[in-house]
């Protein structure tokens, strides 16, 4: 880790989910056609979820979803496997919905869980860091905290794992620097 690159700091991470916050809640309430329903993809988005919904509307409902296609790896497998953790397509679809994900890397998962949901309801994306570079238009995300994040950064902290570990740092290093 001594060797890793500070990439994010504690204070940055603070101010860039905040101001997207802000703009997230002027969206929220735009749309006011159903209530809202905030769903963290875990493993690695709990830290900034914890941040964000801090920041969002009072009457948000919060669920919990496990998306993985990594496993123990760096590299995804492309096979996406979703464990609901007790929420339901069926409860989804009395909601607007707001997937909350740490990072869109190449954004087949989020696009795969966002094609998935919206056959139930209104659906959108918000992620913590986005690699711009790496994934094409249709894949973006709705709403980002940090954009242009190096393609090739290996990402640790704030949620994002180290062999499943260091998920509880404060700031995001880049491991491969």
């Amino acid at each position: 880790m001594d060797s890793w690159k500070i990439l994010v700091t504690e204070q940055n991470i603070h101010d860039a989910i905040q101001k997207s916050a802000k703009k997230l809640t002027a969206f929220m309430q735009s749309k006011q056609n159903k209530d809202w329903a905030v769903v963290c993809l875990l493993r690695g988005a709990f830290m900034v979820f914890t941040e964000l919904v801090q920041y969002l509307p009072a009457d948000i409902t919060c669920m919990f979803m496990y998306p993985h296609s990594y496993g123990d790896g760096r590299v995804s497998s492309g096979q996406l496997t979703i464990d609901y953790c007790g929420t339901t397509l069926e409860q989804l679809s009395n909601y607007n919905v707001l997937l909350v994900d740490d990072v869109c890397d190449t954004g087949n998962t989020l696009q795969q869980l966002k094609s998935l949901i919206s056959t139930y309801t209104d659906c959108y994306t918000w992620v913590f860091m986005d690699k711009t570079e790496n994934h094409s238009k249709e894949l973006s995300p709705d709403f980002c905290a940090i954009e242009n994040i190096p393609v090739d950064s290996f990402l640790v902290g704030m949620g994002l794992d180290y062999k499943g570990k260091m998920r509880n740092i404060k700031c995001v290093y880049d491991a491969h620097r």
